[in-house]
């Protein structure tokens, strides 16, 4: 009997060190709370997502007043502009003047995210520009900024079914068009916004030297007035559309015709990608 009681003593002693001991080996592989945190904190680096914005001292625009467009001034676009050059849309000077260089920044950043292209900074703009750096696209090399190619084609076969149109001096619409009310609503159908008259139009896009001139862009030429006074789209081959007061019409007329030879200025090229 006494040997049955030391027998079970000895049981119980048993299985009690064998759970002590489990729970030790179990303690010993946990980590420490206090190590774990401090482990996460020594590995956050400065530019890790969980810094807030604050801590990295992003410029946060913030506007509820009306849209801001071309012409406008103040400290909401000088607001604007340095956003925009932070994320490297923007290359001009912070003066709060929303002139052309603000326009092209806006109208490429629009662009490139994905955005209704107009070139006026509206709500939905403002709060594309207000996301993390790391949502937002980058813009792309200043030299494919000036191309696409491939949407500059689509304008041009889209405005080769324009040909024959009225032209009517005023016109916007295809009952009739003037030179410039003819690239205003030719782009309107790609969600671009453009100056209204051709001397507003010749301020928006990047300059393109005559020898580079490609499908697409717009070419501009001193006519009735001083300045940028007509324009048209250049179609390749020597040859570009337009609203032609003369022909009454919207007609194809080659570049190296003397008339246009000795009043052209200049051409500029959009950053439409489709």
């Amino acid at each position: 009997m006494r040997r049955k009681c030391l027998l079970a003593v000895c049981f119980f002693v048993f299985v009690f060190l064998l759970a002590d001991s489990n729970d030790f080996v179990f303690a010993a592989k946990k980590k420490p709370v206090a190590e774990e945190r401090a482990s996460f904190d020594k590995n956050v680096r400065a530019d890790s997502p969980n810094i807030t914005d604050k801590a990295k001292e992003r410029i946060v625009l913030r506007h509820s007043g009306p849209a801001l467009k071309f012409g406008m001034r103040g400290g909401p676009v000088e607001a604007l502009q340095k956003r925009l050059q932070e994320i490297g849309y923007y290359r001009g000077p912070i003066d709060g003047i929303f002139g052309s260089a603000t326009f092209n920044a806006v109208f490429m950043f629009q662009t490139v995210n994905g955005l209704t292209i107009d070139g006026i900074a509206g709500a939905d703009t403002i709060r594309t520009l207000n996301l993390p750096d790391a949502e937002i696209k980058s813009p792309p090399p200043p030299d494919a900024a000036r191309g696409g190619s491939r949407g500059h084609s689509k304008i041009v076969m889209h405005a080769s079914g324009f040909l024959g149109t009225p032209y009517v001096w005023g016109g916007v619409t295809p009952n009739g068009f003037d030179c410039s009310g003819f690239i205003y609503y030719l782009l309107s159908q790609y969600g671009v916004v453009m100056p209204r008259m051709a001397d507003g139009q010749f301020n928006v896009g990047a300059p393109v030297e005559r020898a580079n001139i490609q499908a697409g862009d717009l070419v501009f030429f001193s006519t009735y007035e001083p300045g940028p006074s007509h324009v048209g789209i250049y179609m390749g081959d020597g040859n570009f559309i337009h609203a032609s007061s003369a022909a009454g019409q919207v007609t194809i007329t080659s570049m190296q015709k003397v008339y246009y030879v000795e009043r052209y200025l200049g051409a500029r090229r959009l950053p439409i990608m489709t």
